[in-house]
This record gives structure tokens, C-alpha cells and sequence, in this order.
């Protein structure tokens, strides 16, 4: 069994009928696709795109998942059963139920779950009646109400029923007239009215009228014939149909194989006819119109092998044919533009050979080729129209690398190139003459490396080159010139050292026409002005001891403004010439000076409306120069510019600059915000390549601009470059960990959640954006929500890497632009959740956390306690010190009293009975000095016996012996006692009785000694079980904690040894000291 199908085994036939050469036509760029950028193979039988955005290509060697950047291939694996069935594919279809159908050549029907990856076979199988009915697919169709139609090639045509899912079988019955005509089908279409139509390989083109029930009786379907009647010239012109389509006019196109292009014309306003007639069909009545191959005309269709038809969203109709390439079809003039493979363009198609036309969401054609791979045409296009060298084609530019551009007064174009000359283009007829030297004509053209033309505002061309001089022609062009011969005589102005009058160098870099009519010649010597009586040159050079000279000898722009001031742009700096003066204000670099100019190679300067010269340089970017404050302003690559070598300048009617640098074209608006002034096309968006030429420029009347490079040269009304509306689905396209793709069972974009441990800790996702346009453009931004603070900008890059990200949850969003900047901001997203450790989880971190809380606080009751027991060892300490300190106070005074008291006490009688027995003794004086210190010293010792240990207490009691102690203190100082004391006897033990005696006698020697007061008072008050003690005054007051902190002076019996007594006693004891005065407040249990 023949693996491909027989239509191609004729191609020899068809190259042998089709020698009729065609015009081809460059207005449209073909983008080349194939195994050299990643397809598995170059014949591409089928295109679709699927929901999501991704487009897929049907191979004789796979299927191919396209993101714009890679592709993915399936093939067959024999040892898995859920790969596809073969890898001879022959067609695709996406269903509204998000599956995608293939059908192979041998090896039947094939659906991919698009969410778990899978293939589905559905085979032939000999003794099931419900299975397909056979393996090699050629058409499918799912129609509105969710059936599926297959149509085979031996096999008839079958229907799966989406409501039962059992295959329907229809077949070529000779006894029936309304059965399948023929069993091999071809092609399938349901109108707009639901009605279902079958191309058949030799059966013509069959209908079934459908009554839109979802369920299908089999029994019922009729099948009504269209075919090709010898007799009938308005009939099918052919049997074999390939292709059916309905345009958005609702008018069906029948492609045959042999017959050429079919249109039926109000074929709906036809009823099947009931004739009976054998040599009749069901649709003898309805009028075709024909289209075929007429050798004749160039604008007929160029082959009659229709392989494919589409119509994309302009409402053009593309007719693909087999060797014949491709064709636009003009519904106005109903004539055909053909596309064929040129050997020698790039551009062209890749191959003549058409299986498959589409066009994706954002107006991209694409084209699939047997043997040359996938065409890509941008139908939305930038509109730079191209204008390159084609060796093959003598209309076309004689050479790539163009140096300047002009238009003639006939709005003809020239361009001259280095080695080319100069080329005329007619751009009506599409013919281009070329102007040579001709070593055999003096007078032609004095050298082909042109790089100035100049047409002046008589008509006359004036032609700088390099080596060659300066060239005038003899004539003037009018615009009444119909005519044109390549046979130009001009006069040469070259460099004579004996003639001063003589241009000063061969090598012309520029020329220029001011307002007053003279030409200016910028050359690698000088300047030079044109004095058209005499026909002589005035030279300006530079001249080092002169500052008022050019500043550089290489002219490479002469400007002049609406000011009429002219400037030179040379390669040390700008010059400002003063034509009365005849010198040169200059404009160079200074480092010191970040508002000079940001370079001195100065290559092209353009004034705009505003009246702000505008600089373009060698390396320093543009520069924009304010003439009344004289100073720069720089535009670098970090500003947007897409490369720092300006070479031309020109200005749009909305205010914008446009950029030819080395790496692009650059729209420039000044009065955008920063970050969005520059918009930036490159070889991708149609230029003529990225890298262009100084001097290479012009804009004509119209508005069209041109630039000139190293590739040929474009032109474009900047009105028509228009950015595309498209906003771009974006998908994830992979996921790796460790730099290892992962496999979630699942297409990538289809994964909504996914879940890592704490180890796998180096993950990165990959994303596109899915315009096709041109894809390397497209910007992408990302965030890892509950990681980054904010959108992180990658540009062109398309993955995103992180890495030792704490376990948790987060959210992975990336959004995307299309190539023209255009953000589809919602983007797309999937759900991360990073498992921590053990030791990470909530119920080991609980548990740590109880342990913790439980060791914690067994250290701190056991700290309380050792607190405690040291708090009550202390008390007990301080308790008992007190207690020796106060029995040692008893037996110090009782000493003091008993022993020391009592011998001075009879001391003293001793001394005083002597005084009364010898009154007139020679001693007396001395004596009774003796026997007052005798007395001061039993005072002091009763004294320090008294505040040792307070006898009085045992005689007096405690609340008699507090009053006598206030009463006696009162008397020693100037302070102003009062007191209210309440009856304390009886209520403590005669040990307590000492500490709160004690208590009172250290307040009041501490106000004594340290509170710089006036008053004080004493408030002794017994209430119920609670003795409280207040000594107030109203002295200067003090800081409590100093005082009472380890490092104080005033430590020992003070306000410490009050603190510590009142601690044994159960008390509280608080200090309210301010400059206002002092208050002892203390509270004792009963």
C-alpha cells in the first residue's frame, strides 16, 4: 500500500504543462520555518491553533507544538500505547472541547487530551462495525452540534456522535443515488445554515442538508451530488475536489485537483433537482464560475491544482496550489497575484508546493509546504516597503550598500551605492535604470562609489563620490520628463593642486543647496562653496592656530535652519558658519561639561518644528541642542535609544524624530515621559537589516521617508506604521527543577497548582507569550507573590529562577506584551506550595513550641521557688541580723549605761564633793571644768546608750516611748514637728515594738539629716488589723532607689534598714519623693 498519495507521483506532469513564466511580486515578506529552526520535518500537511493560543503543525514526521520560540514534537513510541498512532500525519483539528484530532496517513484517528497529555487511537477495527471504518484520515470536521465527521481515504466518510459517542459509517452505494458519491473523501465544510459538504477524490462534491438534531439517524442522511458535466461548462470543472470554502460573503469555493479555483454562485437559492436522468445531477442548475491557469495572462490563477484556500481577516482570499505557490486573489477585478519560490530572495516563499493555509488570532499567515516547511507572512505588517538586489532581476537595485537617496523633480527615485552607481527607480512601473561609469564615455559617471546626490532648485543632479570627484549633469531635470536614458553626460569637478579655484579633495562625503542657492561640497579636505559664475570653489579648512577655522577637515553634514544659520557636522565637533565673518563658531566635546556635546563625530542634524536642533553622532547617541541657551542634552542607550551611532535624522508631521542606527530604526517622540520615548524596529519588523548608512536618507513631499543601509534600503509613510491591538495569551511552557523538566502529566499551561518539599530548592518556570508576529520582541514581567515586592521586568527573557525560597505558599504570575509593547496584563498564574521539613511542620513546631513553654516554665517555678526559699533564707537572715544587731545595741548600752555611765557618774560626785569641801583650793577652775565634761560625757553615754536600745520602751511603753523620741528630736533641730499618734501598746510583741520604734527614729533622723525641710509631720494610725505609719515633709526631696541601691552612701540603719524592718514585720513600704517634699508611707499587719 502506497504510503503517500498519488497526486504527488504527477507532479512531473504538472511542471511539464506549467512552463509559463509569472511576475512574481515582492510586496509581501515570507518568513522561512523549518527543520533548521526546530520543525521535525519539511512537508507540513496541516495548521491549526488551538484554544489557548499555541499553534500546531501536522509532518510526515511528527506533530509539532509551537510557542513561538520552540517546538515540541510528538511521535509515536511503539512501546507506549498513549502516544500517537504513526507520525505520517495528514490532518489536524481542534474541537470546542479542548482535544485536538489528528488523523494519520495509515494508522487512523488520534485525539490529544490537552490536559493530561495523552493520545486516544481510534483504528479500524475488521470485526466491529461501530469502530472507524478506516486508517488513513484525510479530512475532519466537528460540526455545531459537537459531532465529529472523519472523512477517510478507503473507508467513506464517518461520524462520531457526540451525544452516544458510536461511529456512524457512509459509503458509496452504486443502487443509491443518495448515497457518499465516493469513498475516498477529501474535504469537509459546514456552511453557515449547518449544512455539511464532502469533496471526494473522483465522486465531485457532495451535500447533506442538516436538520440540527444532535443525534444522528443514519437512515436518514441523504447525500445530494455535485459534479463535474461534460455537457454542462457551468458544472464542477472538475471531479477531484481538495479543498471547500466558505468566504465571510457566504460564497463557496471548490478547489479540484486538475480543474483549478470553482465559486458557486447562490447555490443556497437552489432546491435539488428530481430528475432521473443518469447524466444529471442534483445541482445541474446552479451557475460555477471557473478559474483556471491561462497561459496568456499573468493574472489567472497560476496552476490548476488547488491544494488549499482560506480567506484571513481582511476579507483576501489565498489559493493555495501544487507547484504553482501562492495566490491573492482581487474580488474586484477577479484576477490573481501570484507567489512563488525565487531562488535568489530570501523573502519568497520557501516552496511552490501549498498543503496548508491558516491565519492565527493576531492576523499572521501561515503557509505549509510540501518539502520547503512553514511560511509566516505578517498581514498587519509595519509597511517598510523593501528595496534590495536581486541578481535574477534587472528592475531590482544594482547594489546592497546604499549611500544616499534623492527624488527628481519627477518624483523618480535615485539612490546611489558603493561599487553600484547610481539606480533609478520608476516606482509606477517598477523599472530601474542604471547610471554607470562607462570607461568608454568621458562623460559618464566619474566613479560608482556614489555618496552624495543632490538635485538643485534648477533640476540639475549633482553626484558626489569617493575618488572620483564631483559630478554636475549637463541638463536639468524637469518634471515634465517622460523619458529617460541611462546615458547621462555630466561635467567633473575634480581636484587639481595647481588650480586653488579646484575642488579641494576627490573623496565627497556630502552636498548640500542653502537658501540662497549655492552649493556646499563636504569632502576629506575641507569645505567647499560652488561659485556658479566662475565655476571655481572656495575652500574651508581647518587651521590649528586658527579657533575661528572648521574644526575638522572631513564635512560630513551641512544643515541649515529656519534661522538661516548653517552648520557643519564634522568629525571633531559642530560648527555654527557666520557667512559675513566667514568663521566658525565651534561646539566640541567637553568632559568637564555634562551639557556639551556627548560626541564629536557629528554625522546628521535635523531642525525641528520648535526650532531645537537635534544631533545625531558617532557613539555619543542624539544630542538636543537649545540655541538660545547654547547647551546639550544627551540620549543614550539607557534612555531607550537602541544604539548610541545615529546615523540620519528626519522629523514626522506629529512631532516625531526617526532614528537610523546600527542596530534599528528608532521612533523618538520628545515629549513623552521618560521610559517611553522611543519605540524601536529592528530586521524583524521588515528593515532592510539593523545596521544602516550615514547619509543614506530622504523624505519627500509626501511625507515617505527613506533609509538607506547595508541591505538595501526602505521606505514607509510613518502614518502607516501602526503597532498591532493584539493582546497575547500567555502561557507557562515548562517547569524545571535543578534545570530538569518536570512532567506533571500535563501540559504545562495546564497546570493550575504545583507542590515541592524543602529540598528542591532550584526551580525555574518558562513562559511565552503567544504572538507570533515576531516573538523575539515580546517583553515579559514576573512576580512570586509572597516573594517579591513587586513585578520584576525581564525583557526578551522568558524564565524565571528561584531559588532556597522558605516553605510556604505563593503565587507564580507572569504577564507578557506583544512585539509591538502591547501588555496583556492579567497574564496567567499557578499556585506554589513548598512543604517544610518535619521539624517545619505546624505539629512539630506545636509540639517544639509546648516543650518549650514547658521547660520554660519548669525553670521558672523552679526559679521561683530557689527565689522564694532565698527570699525567706534572707528574711530570716536579715531578720536574725537585725536581732543580734539589736541584742548587741542591749548589751552595748547596758555596758555603756551600767559600767561606763557609772564610773563617770562617780567621777563626777568624787569631783564635785571635793569642789564643796575646798572651796578656796588652788584647783577650783580646773576642777569644775573637769566636772562639767564629766556631765557632757554621762549625757553622750546616756545618749548613745538611749539610741542603741530604747529603755524607755520597758518603761514607758512603745506608744510614750515614739512620742518621746519626736518630742526629744523636735527639740534638736529648727524643724517644725507636729504629730498624731494613735495608741500602739499591746498590739505587737516587744520584738516588733523595736522595729516599728526603730522605723520611726530612722524616718525622722533621715528627714533631719538629708530632707532640707521646714515642717514635718508624724501619723501614727492604727485601723483594724493594719498599723499605718506616715512621715511627711516638705523638704527638697530625694531619688529612692539611689539610696537604697548597693553603691549608696546613705546606707546602713537608713532607709534600707527601714525597708528591711518592715519586711520582717509583713509590711509594705512606699516612697513618694518629689522637689515638693518627701512621704514615708508604711503599712504594718497587726
Amino acid at each position: 500500500m502506497p504510503l503517500f498519495p498519488q497526486k504527488y507521483f504527477s507532479l512531473i506532469f504538472i511542471f511539464l504543462i506549467n512552463s509559463y513564466s509569472y511576475a512574481q511580486r515582492s510586496d509581501i515578506k515570507f518568513e522561512r520555518i523549518s527543520i533548521n529552526e526546530g520543525l521535525s520535518q519539511n512537508n507540513v500537511t496541516s495548521i491549526v491553533q488551538d484554544r489557548r493560543g499555541f499553534m500546531w503543525f501536522g509532518t510526515l514526521d511528527g506533530l509539532n507544538k509551537f510557542d513561538g520560540y520552540t517546538f515540541k514534537i510528538y511521535k509515536h513510541l511503539p512501546s507506549d500505547p498513549n502516544s500517537l498512532s504513526a507520525n505520517t500525519i495528514s490532518t489536524i483539528f481542534a474541537d470546542k472541547s479542548d482535544n485536538l484530532w489528528i488523523g494519520t496517513m495509515a494508522a487512523g484517528l488520534n485525539k490529544l487530551n490537552f490536559r493530561t497529555e495523552q493520545f486516544t487511537r481510534y483504528q479500524h477495527e475488521p470485526d466491529n462495525e461501530q469502530s472507524i471504518s478506516g486508517n488513513r484520515i484525510r479530512a475532519i470536521l466537528e460540526d455545531r452540534s459537537g459531532n465529529l465527521w472523519i472523512g477517510t481515504r478507503d473507508g467513506g466518510l464517518n461520524v462520531l456522535e457526540g451525544v452516544t459517542g458510536t461511529f456512524y459509517n457512509f459509503k458509496n452505494d452504486p443502487g443509491n443515488r443518495y448515497s457518499l458519491s465516493d469513498d475516498h473523501v477529501r474535504a469537509l465544510l459546514e456552511d453557515r445554515a449547518g449544512n455539511l459538504w464532502i469533496g471526494t477524490h473522483v465522486g465531485g462534491l457532495n451535500l447533506i442538508i442538516r436538520n440540527h438534531d444532535h443525534k444522528i439517524d443514519p437512515d436518514a442522511v441523504k447525500f445530494f451530488r455535485f459534479q463535474h458535466n461534460p455537457e454542462n461548462s457551468k458544472s464542477l470543472s472538475n471531479n477531484h475536489v481538495e479543498a471547500i470554502f466558505e468566504d465571510s460573503q457566504e460564497n463557496l469555493w471548490i478547489g479540484t485537483y486538475g480543474g483549478g479555483l470553482d465559486k458557486l454562485v447562490n447555490f443556497k437559492s437552489h432546491k435539488p433537482a428530481n430528475s432521473l436522468n443518469s447524466k444529471a445531477t442534483f445541482y445541474d442548475d446552479v451557475e460555477v464560475i471557473h478559474f483556471e491557469l491561462d497561459p496568456q495572462n499573468v493574472s489567472s490563477l497560476n496552476n490548476n491544482f488547488v491544494e488549499a484556500i482560506f480567506e484571513d481577516h481582511t476579507g483576501t482570499l489565498w489559493v493555495g496550489t501544487a507547484q504553482g505557490g501562492l495566490n491573492r486573489f482581487d474580488p474586484q477585478t477577479e484576477t490573481f497575484i501570484s507567489y512563488q519560490y525565487e531562488p535568489g530572495n530570501p523573502n519568497s516563499l520557501s516552496y511552490d508546493n501549498i498543503e496548508a493555509i491558516a491565519e492565527d488570532r493576531s492576523g499572521n499567515l501561515w503557509i505549509g509546504t510540501w518539502g520547503g516547511g512553514l511560511n509566516k507572512v505578517d498581514r498587519k505588517g509595519k509597511k517598510f516597503s523593501y528595496f534590495g538586489n536581486d541578481p535574477d532581476d534587472p528592475n531590482s537595485l544594482c547594489y546592497n550598500y546604499v549611500r544616499t537617496i534623492a527624488e527628481d523633480p519627477s518624483r523618480y527615485l535615485w539612490v546611489g551605492t558603493t561599487g553600484g552607481g547610481l539606480d533609478r527607480f520608476d516606482r509606477t512601473s517598477g523599472r530601474v535604470l542604471h547610471v554607470r561609469k562607462d570607461p568608454e564615455r568621458p562623460n559618464s559617471l566619474s566613479s560608482d562609489d556614489v555618496r552624495a546626490i543632490c538635485f538643485d532648485r534648477q533640476g540639475y543632479l549633482w553626484v558626489g563620490t569617493y575618488g572620483g570627484g564631483l559630478n554636475k549633469s549637463d541638463a536639468p531635470f524637469s518634471r515634465s520628463a517622460n523619458s529617460f536614458s541611462n546615458r547621462i553626460r555630466f561635467k567633473h569637478y575634480l581636484h587639481n593642486s595647481d588650480d586653488p579655484g579646484s575642488l579641494s579633495n576627490d573623496f565627497v562625503w556630502s552636498i548640500y543647496e542653502d537658501k540662497h542657492g549655492n552649493i556646499w561640497v563636504g569632502t576629506n579636505e575641507g569645505l567647499n562653496k560652488f561659485d556658479a559664475i566662475t565655476k571655481s570653489f572656495k575652500h574651508y579648512q581647518h587651521d590649528p592656530d586658527n579657533s575661528n577655522s572648521i574644526s575638522h577637515n572631513i564635512a560630513r553634514i551641512m544643515y541649515q535652519d529656519s534661522q538661516d544659520r548653517f552648520w557643519v557636522g564634522t568629525y571633531h565637533g559642530l560648527n555654527r558658519f557666520d557667512p559675513l565673518t566667514e568663521t566658525f563658531i565651534r561646539y566640541t566635546n567637553d568632559p568637564a561639561n555634562p551639557q556639551s556635546l556627548s560626541n564629536n563625530s557629528v554625522v546628521t542634524i535635523f531642525e525641528d518644528a520648535s526650532g531645537i536642533i537635534w544631533i545625531g553622532t558617532m557613539g555619543g547617541g542624539l544630542n538636543r541642542f537649545d540655541p538660545e541657551s547654547k547647551t546639550f542634552t544627551h540620549f543614550l542607550e539607557k534612555d531607550g535609544l537602541p544604539n548610541t551611532f545615529v546615523h540620519s535624522i528626519l522629523g514626522d508631521s506629529d512631532g516625531n524624530l526617526w532614528l537610523s542606527t546600527n542596530k534599528g530604526l528608532s521612533k523618538f517622540n520628545p515629549l513623552n515621559p521618560a521610559g517611553k520615548r522611543f519605540r524601536n524596529y529592528d530586521v524583524n519588523d521588515g528593515l532592510q537589516s539593523n545596521e544602516f548608512n550615514v547619509g543614506a536618507v530622504y523624505q519627500n513631499s509626501r511625507g515617505e521617508m527613506f533609509f538607506g543601509g547595508i541591505n538595501g534600503f526602505n521606505s514607509f509613510f510613518p502614518e502607516q506604521v501602526i503597532d498591532s491591538s493584539y493582546r497575547p495569551a500567555v502561557a507557562i511552557t515548562g517547569f524545571k527543577i535543578f534545570n530538569e523538566e518536570m512532567n506533571y502529566g500535563k501540559m504545562p499551561d495546564y497546570i493550575e497548582e504545583i507542590e515541592l518539599s524543602y529540598k528542591q530548592n532550584f526551580f525555574s518556570f518558562e513562559f511565552a507569550a503567544l504572538d507570533f508576529t515576531n516573538s523575539q520582541k515580546n517583553q515579559y514581567a514576573y512576580m512570586m507573590e509572597g516573594f517579591d515586592p513587586d513585578w520584576i521586568y525581564s525583557g526578551d527573557r522568558r524564565f524565571a529562577s528561584y531559588t532556597n525560597l522558605d516553605p510556604g505558599e505563593y503565587i507564580f504570575h507572569v504577564k507578557g506584551s506583544n512585539n509591538d509593547g502591547l501588555w496583556n496584563n492579567e497574564g496567567t498564574s499557578v499556585k506554589l506550595t513548598i512543604s517544610p521539613p518535619f521539624w517545619g511542620t505546624w505539629w512539630f513546631r506545636g509540639l517544639a513550641v509546648i516543650s518549650t513553654v514547658a521547660f520554660l516554665l519548669l525553670i521558672y517555678q523552679n526559679r521561683v521557688s530557689s527565689l522564694k526559699k532565698g527570699k525567706v533564707a534572707q528574711e530570716r537572715f536579715s531578720k536574725r541580723l537585725i536581732e543580734m544587731q539589736e541584742k548587741e545595741r542591749k548589751r552595748i548600752a547596758s555596758e555603756l549605761h551600767d559600767s561606763l555611765g557609772q564610773n563617770l557618774l562617780v567621777m563626777k560626785n568624787s569631783v564635785d564633793q571635793y569642789i564643796n569641801t575646798h572651796p578656796e583650793g588652788n584647783k577650783l577652775v580646773e576642777l569644775t571644768e573637769l566636772s562639767s565634761l564629766a556631765s557632757e560625757s554621762i549625757n553622750e553615754v546616756r545618749e548613745i546608750s538611749y539610741n542603741l536600745h530604747p529603755h524607755q520602751i520597758d518603761r514607758l511603753g512603745l506608744t510614750k516611748a515614739v512620742k518621746s523620741s519626736i518630742n526629744k528630736i523636735s527639740k534638736s533641730t529648727s524643724i517644725h514637728f507636729s504629730s498624731d499618734i494613735d495608741e500602739m501598746n499591746s498590739l505587737f510583741s516587744k520584738e516588733s515594738d523595736i522595729h516599728i520604734f526603730r522605723i520611726i527614729q530612722e524616718g525622722m533622723n533621715n528627714l533631719v539629716r538629708h530632707a532640707n525641710a521646714t515642717e514635718a509631720k508624724i501619723l501614727v494610725k492604727s485601723k483594724g488589723d493594719l498599723l499605718n505609719i506616715v512621715i511627711k515633709d516638705n523638704g527638697s526631696g530625694f531619688d529612692f532607689k539611689s539610696h537604697t541601691s548597693p553603691d549608696s552612701k546613705d546606707q546602713g540603719f537608713g532607709l534600707t534598714g527601714i525597708s528591711e524592718r518592715v519586711k520582717i514585720l509583713k509590711g509594705e513600704f512606699v516612697v513618694d519623693s518629689s522637689e515638693n517634699g518627701t512621704t514615708l508611707n508604711i503599712k504594718i499587719p497587726v
